[in-house]
């Protein structure tokens, strides 16, 4: 009897972890059916519908992608207390965006993940990228204040971030075109959107992977 009940556990936790090892390595194809099987074993479980909408990412699949981290974020209204750790999915979602060619819509999950995290310099940098590209595509004067506003404060965090000299000089350039493009642009920092936090340690590589 012991070996039937050990046989009828929920194998969800195993298939995710194995899942995402599989995508730490690229294996993409072999993690989106492993990660498929672990939500469905694990319904409540937002890394999955997470792990899984980075693995179509990864292979470019705008739709399934969205899909899944749209799943994740809904697992907040369940159960608010996951907001802050479900916060990344907005990150990898507003990257989802920008890369296909949305970036008012990135603009929104971007502005929402730095609120919550705080000093980001990835998530200000992006940030501050949508925030320009849909001011230049639609020539509002407000976005494009928004984002001088934003990558001044990629700048100003990019040492601390370790992220990079390449692309701390990718924000200065970027930062460039804003007051070419809006020379007027207040630059006003919304105290709002720099409050202090910082991402659980548990998920601190979602971040790295998509810097």
């Amino acid at each position: 009897m012991a070996v039937v009940l050990a046989g009828c556990g929920n194998s969800g936790p195993e298939e995710l972890a194995k899942g995402e090892q599989l995508l730490r390595e690229g294996n993409y194809p072999a993690a989106i059916e492993l990660l498929t099987k672990a939500t469905q074993n694990l319904p409540d479980d937002w890394r999955g519908y997470n792990y899984l909408g980075m693995a179509y990412q990864r292979q470019g699949d705008y739709e399934n992608s969205k899909e899944q981290y749209t799943k994740a974020l809904a697992l907040v209204d369940k159960n608010p207390e996951l907001v802050n750790e479900v916060n990344v999915v907005r990150y990898n979602l507003g990257r989802l965006y920008l890369d296909h060619g949305r970036p008012a819509q990135a603009a929104e999950e971007l502005a929402t993940y730095t609120l919550q995290v705080g000093d980001s310099f990835s998530g200000f940098f992006w940030r501050g990228t949508a925030e320009y590209q849909a001011g230049t595509a639609d020539s509002q004067p407000e976005m494009l204040e928004r984002a001088e506003t934003s990558l001044r404060r990629a700048i100003e965090l990019g040492d601390e971030s370790g992220i990079g000299q390449q692309l701390l000089l990718r924000a200065q350039r970027k930062l460039k075109q804003v007051r070419l493009q809006h020379p007027n642009a207040a630059g006003l920092v919304i105290a709002r959107d720099i409050d202090a936090g910082a991402l659980d340690p548990r998920i601190q590589w979602h971040r790295r992977s998509h810097d």
